[in-house]
């Protein structure tokens, strides 16, 4: 097995999100109870596993598995969130709805109308994470070559791919696609993964008694309930990563500050250390996708993770393998197993059509 990586592991999304690890899929609320349970239970096995793999490299990445929680901006959400944190409860998924005052003593902050906690999920560094599995990979004998950019795919029985500058040739029986927001480049999804450029910031370590005054005892990881989510982590040095909307690097960068000083108005003075951006890949109805194509069944893909992805995609790998060894797994019964992502318009249409569903996700939050 060998990986080529068109710069260095961990140059994309993989290495630059802001580090929540989640249970679930951003597609759940589409499938009936059956569906949403299993999508539920196979999604937080898939972090118990990733938690295997992180721990036998004896590598340290910051991984905590201590909860999360995602909380409500809008007022007239409550009553939905918490008729389905009921729903699940009997379902057997152990999530908790929390008003406004519980909200406000776990997070530090009054900004949320309420919360739902989930003790499932919680955070990672990003990069830690990415080394630890590529050392992980190289252990069990698979050779990884970076700064080597697939540029040409052509099919068949053997698959020959043209690489690097220099156009190199591999020969492949099968390969597996795991380029999510770059996949259009390779020409494959071209029409049904959009490219999407996000934000995250991060503050110096915080004092003590900053800590203190913001009163986010809980450390607990949480996101909003807008189009545009904010996500905020408290890392192990004591940062906070902050990430949300998309656009302009400067002005998102000003936005996310005042936005942290809104959450938590006893950090206000305070300075962004970095901001940062890069590309993630999105459906146009927000499902993902794992499966296999191409006219001789060995193009394996999984992408379109809608920015959640640390978790999916870990996850993802493990369905290819079963599906590559011909091993059952229970992912057969949900939606995004070979899914037929639907079609975006080519360009300049699907330009127009991207920012003009960021301007109504703006819209919508800003009611």
């Amino acid at each position: 097995i060998i990986l080529l990586e068109a710069r260095q592991v961990g140059h994309g999304a993989s290495g630059r999100n802001g580090g929540m690890v989640l249970p679930g899929l951003s597609s759940m609320e589409i499938y009936d109870e059956e569906t949403h349970k299993l999508t539920y239970d196979l999604t937080v096995d898939s972090m118990k596993s990733l938690k295997k793999v992180v721990d036998s490299t004896g590598m340290d990445c910051d991984l905590n598995r201590g909860g999360y929680c995602y909380t409500i901006r809008d007022e007239d959400d409550l009553p939905h969130r918490k008729a389905y944190v009921e729903q699940v409860k009997k379902m057997g998924m152990p999530l908790e709805f929390w008003d406004k005052d519980r909200t406000a003593d776990e997070l530090g902050t009054e900004y949320y109308y309420g919360a739902m906690y989930d003790p499932n999920g919680g955070r990672v560094h990003a990069m830690k994470l990415v080394r630890a599995l590529k050392y992980a990979a190289e252990q069990a004998g698979v050779q990884i070559y970076e700064n080597s950019q697939v540029t040409g795919i052509e099919e068949g029985e053997t698959i020959r791919l043209t690489v690097g500058e220099n156009e190199n040739t591999v020969l492949a029986k099968t390969i597996v696609i795991a380029t999510n927001g770059y996949t259009s480049k390779l020409g494959y999804f071209k029409y049904q993964v959009m490219p999407a450029h996000v934000q995250c910031a991060v503050t110096p370590p915080l004092s003590k008694k900053q800590l203190s005054q913001m009163g986010w005892e809980s450390g607990l990881p949480f996101f909003d309930s807008r189009k545009l989510l904010y996500h905020l982590v408290l890392t192990a040095d004591s940062r906070i990563v902050i990430g949300g909307g998309s656009g302009d690097l400067d002005k998102i960068g000003a936005m996310m500050l005042g936005e942290l000083i809104q959450i938590y108005p006893t950090l206000k003075g305070i300075q962004f250390e970095q901001v940062w951006d890069g590309i993630l890949g999105i459906s146009y109805d927000r499902v993902e996708s794992v499966g296999v194509t191409g006219k001789h069944k060995n193009i394996y893909y999984g992408l379109a993770y809608n920015g959640h992805g640390i978790n999916p995609s870990f996850m993802f790998g493990n369905i290819i393998s079963s599906m590559y060894n011909g091993a059952s797994h229970r992912w057969e019964k949900i939606a995004c197993y070979n899914y037929p992502l639907p079609y975006i318009p080519p360009e300049p249409f699907k330009w127009i059509g991207v920012q003009g569903v960021m301007k109504y996700y703006q819209w919508l939050d800003q009611r």
